[in-house]
């Protein structure tokens, strides 16, 4: 079953094609966009349209911050294994994006040096590098103790 707000949105967007397009919107969607954003007025569709927008872009902000306090929740109550867990996730994410990036670089490297292009800003280079060692020490420190906590 989708969302009401998903729901709304869609409705919306079949209603605003229809109106665009000078035609008759489908009653379903009318109907479902009376539902989800009801008034005491009679009102023209187009404004029936932005309130049912309007009112789904709450709900949607509001699920997302219940999401979101939810998670943080959640991350204060975990045990210092399950964080070190979850930041080493993160960190391999993290570790792999700057690993990609490096790969794009070293290509680029050797494009410039084969067509003696323009130089290279060496500050980003090394800014990159610097990051590469300190996610991989950070990796390498997690795993030794993951491996210490399996062996207990």
């Amino acid at each position: 079953m989708m969302e009401p707000s998903k729901a709304a949105m869609k409705a919306a967007l079949r209603v605003l094609t229809a109106l665009s397009e000078r035609q008759e919107p489908e009653q379903a969607d009318v109907d479902e966009l009376h539902w989800y954003a009801p008034a005491e007025r009679a009102r023209p569709l187009d404004e029936l349209v932005c309130d049912a927008i309007q009112l789904a872009l709450k709900d949607r902000e509001q699920s997302r911050q219940a999401v979101k306090a939810t998670l943080r929740q959640r991350t204060l109550t975990m045990t210092p294994m399950e964080r070190l867990v979850l930041e080493n996730a993160y960190r391999r994410q993290e570790y792999g994006e700057v690993c990609a990036r490096l790969k794009r670089l070293g290509m680029a490297l050797q494009n410039a040096a084969a067509a003696d292009g323009p130089e290279i800003d060496g500050e980003g280079i090394v800014h990159l590098l610097h990051e590469h060692a300190r996610l991989k020490k950070a990796l390498l420190a997690d795993q030794e103790v993951l491996k210490a906590q399996r062996a207990r």
